[in-house]
């Protein structure tokens, strides 16, 4: 078998999977990632439909001896041309008003499998002989695909990846001209070769290849990010992004605040607050939830986990703590901090302040520590609502992840979960009764809980709504009416505070608790604990949610 056969098909193979992985992570950034993978998996079969299709343009092309033994390079570069240029069509072009179609998109790079499996096809049926070693090259070629892809991304973003994919079968085309003698062929390949890599290696982060804002009806198909920045209103604008292999991190801004707001992958933002060095300039911090755990502990040692923007390590740093640790697993949020220094003050950079790269669950399982406050903040869950956002997987919000917290709590210290549901607060209400009901009677495991709610006149100013504290020992009444005092003068509203306001978790049994929180979420809403082995703690639903169904 030719050495430039097998070369050929490690390339081709190489630039299949570099494709087919750029195109999940660019899909990722707009839709919820069930539509994701029905959309590449929809796109995918074009590698099926071209291994059928081939014996029929076999047929056609009978009639044209010259032309048959051309199949091979027609299917080629077509794959490589088809493969940004699929990308050029659905981002820059009108399509991009059918990005919320599922029967649509998925047929625009449907196209470049369809040519590779022309070519894959067309391939073993001429060298049959050696399909073994073809095979050996195919499953090579996508090896190194896998390996490859990450720094590709990493380089140049999910949507300029496939450049470098087209690269990759267009260097095949070169070869194949190179193998079977076809000068014309094997120059036109490296002219395109070398324009793609050009383009590729200039194209930065979406320079040349950029996600503009998308109009959609449908809130469950788009991420907020697009949806966001197509407000007439506000008038919201992306004024940097970065993308990695992660993730695509935009930081959006909004005209007359000082706020800006961090969007990982089009979704869940994190704020950013504007910060001078003086905390006398941003006390009004002490008005939202973050504050709380402050009237119950003096904290000197906090835990952030998922700090992104930086909002309640500034918070920690300004009710006094002289050790605050962060916990951030996109890399992006790091350089991001220390691009918008100016803004947030240097942060990240404090002598107080510690972030780590890592997942905030496996770093919380390794760490010997212990600390005085553990926050666990989830906001902007009103998407829960669209019915398509609830079965994204949250391992640091399960049954076993709230084990952890508590374990690593000092013996006065809080775990503060913060939220912007209702129904959630009650979910992890029962999530942490449940925990604790092992260690002590129910009605004792109450006294370990205190839950308060932002006023009404706030509630549609902020995400941030209600804040569940659990303390490793039990609130005492004295405690508890002292930081109820508190929070009143800050319009703090009691959700349930032991002692005090206790009707929200009356019952003797776990059942009776669970009962009662049921009747005030209502019949439909599933508030059972969540564990390991069913992650999903934002799908409210007993069954499949009724917008997928629908």
């Amino acid at each position: 078998v030719p050495g430039l056969l097998l070369a050929t098909i490690l390339f081709f193979s190489s630039g299949i999977l570099i494709y087919e992985i750029s195109l999940t992570r660019i899909f990722s950034v707009l839709m919820r990632y069930h539509f994701v993978f029905l959309t590449v998996s929809l796109s995918m079969c074009g590698l099926g439909v071209g291994g059928m299709i081939t014996p029929f343009l076999r047929r056609k092309m009978s009639a044209y001896p010259k032309k048959d033994n051309n199949l091979l390079e027609i299917s080629c570069i077509a794959a490589a041309l088809t493969m940004p240029l699929s990308i050029v069509l659905i981002f820059l072009t009108p399509l991009k008003s059918f990005l919320t179609s599922i029967t649509f998109i998925p047929l625009v790079p449907f196209i470049p499998f369809l040519c590779a499996g022309v070519f894959f096809s067309h391939l073993f049926e001429i060298f049959g002989n050696f399909s073994g070693k073809i095979y050996f090259a195919d499953l090579a070629g996508a090896a190194i695909g896998c390996l490859l892809v990450i720094p590709i991304l990493q380089l140049v973003g999910g949507l300029n990846a496939t450049l470098a994919a087209g690269a990759f079968c267009l260097a095949s085309c070169f070869l194949l001209g190179l193998m079977k003698k076809k000068r014309i062929f094997a120059i036109c390949s490296m002219v395109f070769l070398f324009c793609t890599v050009l383009l590729s290696a200039r194209s930065g982060y979406g320079s040349i290849l950029g996600i503009a804002s998308i109009k959609t009806k449908n809130a469950g198909f788009i991420k907020p990010l697009y949806q966001a920045v197509d407000n007439p209103v506000e008038m919201p604008r992306i004024i940097y992004s970065e993308w990695n292999a992660f993730a695509k991190t935009d930081v959006v801004e909004f005209p007359g605040i000082n706020l800006k707001y961090i969007y990982t992958d089009g979704d869940v933002p994190s704020t950013m607050q504007y910060f001078n060095g003086d905390f006398s300039s941003i006390s009004d911090l002490k008005q939202t939830v973050f504050y709380l755990p402050f009237y119950a502990c003096e904290a000197k040692r906090v835990l952030s986990i998922g700090p992104g923007g930086g909002l309640d390590i500034l918070v920690a740093l300004l009710g006094g703590s002289k050790e605050v640790t962060g916990v951030e697993i996109n890399r992006s949020i790091f350089s991001i901090m220390k691009r918008f220094s100016w803004f947030n003050g240097g942060l990240y950079d404090r002598p107080e302040v510690n972030v780590f790269l890592d997942d905030g669950r496996n770093f919380i399982r390794r760490s010997q520590d212990t600390y005085d406050i553990i926050y666990l903040a989830l906001t902007q869950t009103a998407t829960t609502q669209s019915g398509t956002f609830v079965l994204n997987e949250g391992y640091i919000h399960t049954v076993e992840a709230f084990r952890d917290y508590i374990l690593h709590l000092n013996e006065n210290g809080v775990l503060v979960f913060v939220t912007q549901d209702r129904n959630l607060l009650f979910r992890a209400i029962l999530s942490t009764l449940s925990v604790l009901s092992k260690i002590s009677p129910v009605d004792e495991s109450r006294k370990h809980l205190l839950a308060l709610a932002v006023s009404e006149e706030a509630f549609s100013t902020t995400p941030y709504r209600y804040a569940l504290m659990v303390r490793k020992q039990p609130f005492s009444p004295a405690l508890c009416s002292t930081i109820l005092e508190k929070a009143q003068k800050q319009k703090f509203q009691p959700v349930y505070v032991p002692f005090i306001h206790e009707s929200i978790l009356e019952g003797r049994t776990f059942q009776e608790i669970t009962r009662k929180l049921s009747r005030e979420s209502g019949p439909a809403v599933n508030l059972a604990p969540c564990s390991d082995d069913s992650p999903f703690f934002l799908d409210l639903s007993f069954g499949i949610p009724g917008t997928l169904v629908r």
